[in-house]
């Protein structure tokens, strides 16, 4: 009898023993994903062996030949800061254009109700949280292909433990390794799959772990994400991704009523200050806070500002954007400053358009 099964093995071998294939990411071969398991288990409560299930035979789609191009190259151990003013055209062309401005300001209009109980609520520029969608979903449209836990399984594995995070969240004081952040994604992964209705067997989106309209990190869904009707919040529905990213706003970014950025005309001195630097903060440029003739700026309601930003445009060029701190409240969801600054940008097309298309 013991060697029917064993030649039954041979022929159909165990489920579990799919570890052995090329490709897969399982804790019997993976250190990261055998530490992760002992962790999941003693922040969940369930078995090491209940969670190195949950783990186990995760396709490492670095080796899938139709994998995604910007997945391989930021999963890829050599992996370097990017210049800020590099990319601030580039998305600048790619984001605030003229069908993703009309259609945020359809998906405004559709959702009015929301966004005014929103604003009402937490007191957050609707405008923005539109912008937001658009650029990371482009209004539900795209809400990613990948299956998360393979995603990030994959990053994971092919990351040295010393890579750096590209940019530096400032309002994040806990600096982590790009690494640990995606074994943190992981963790929280599991433990949102055990605790709501999402399949993290088969829950989809974005090469680097963003679910839904809002691409909530799964971190982030475990503190941000909120719902007014539902018992856990689904980022797939328009009212859920709605009210989780003004929550995220609020609470996070401590978002404040007042102004986000300003382009500004500075002063030759004041452009001699900045040199190569990417940003200066405020004080820096003027000595008082008062005094914005070098600027060719006038600061309205009090509202004091944080900092300037250069920007080098297409054709080399430079802008100037005075921000203010609704400028690191968008930059809590998203470190870059060129995001940031193009998700101003793409806000004030949208009201902009709303205004001119109202009935």
């Amino acid at each position: 009898m013991v060697i029917l099964f064993s030649l039954l093995n041979l022929i159909f071998p165990p489920a579990q023993d799919c570890y052995l294939e090329p490709g897969v990411l399982d804790p019997h071969t993976s250190h990261d994903l055998k530490n992760i398991s002992f962790e999941v288990s003693a922040d969940t409560g369930i078995s090491i062996s209940e969670s190195q299930q949950l783990l186990s035979c995760i396709p490492n789609s670095r080796y899938s030949q139709n994998r995604n191009q910007s997945e391989t190259s930021l999963a890829s151990p050599q992996v370097s800061p990017i210049k800020t003013e590099s990319l601030y055209s580039k998305m600048n062309k790619s984001l605030v254009d003229p069908y993703r401005i009309s259609q945020g300001g359809k998906f405004y209009q559709e959702h009015l109700a929301i966004f005014q109980a929103v604003e009402q609520e937490f007191g957050v520029d609707p405008f923005v949280i539109t912008a937001i969608i658009g650029a990371e979903s482009n209004y539900g449209r795209f809400t990613g292909s990948h299956i998360i836990k393979s995603a990030l399984a994959t990053v994971i594995a092919n990351t040295p433990p010393e890579t750096p995070m590209p940019f530096y969240d400032k309002n994040n004081k806990k600096r982590r390794s790009r690494k640990q952040y995606f074994i943190d994604q992981l963790k929280s992964l599991v433990t949102i799959s055990l605790n709501t209705g999402y399949d993290m067997h088969t829950l989809k989106g974005s090469w680097d772990g963003g679910i839904g309209l809002a691409q909530f990190m799964p971190e982030s869904y475990q503190a941000y994400a909120v719902s007014p009707k539902n018992d856990y919040p689904d980022l797939f529905k328009p009212e859920d991704a709605i009210f989780s990213i003004a929550n995220y706003l609020s609470v996070r970014g401590k978002w404040q009523p007042g102004p986000i950025a300003s382009l500004v005309t500075p002063a030759q001195e004041v452009i001699d200050v900045m040199a190569d630097k990417a940003s200066i903060p405020f004080d820096t440029i003027v000595g008082h806070y008062t005094d914005t003739t070098k600027l060719n700026h006038t600061l309205t309601n009090n509202h004091i500002p944080s900092e300037l930003y250069q920007f080098t445009q297409s054709n080399s060029s430079s802008v100037y954007w005075l921000t203010y701190p609704n400028f690191d409240a968008i930059r809590s969801y998203n470190p870059r400053p060129h995001y940031a600054i193009n998700i101003h940008i793409l806000t004030e097309a949208i009201k902009d358009h709303v205004r001119n298309h109202s009935a």
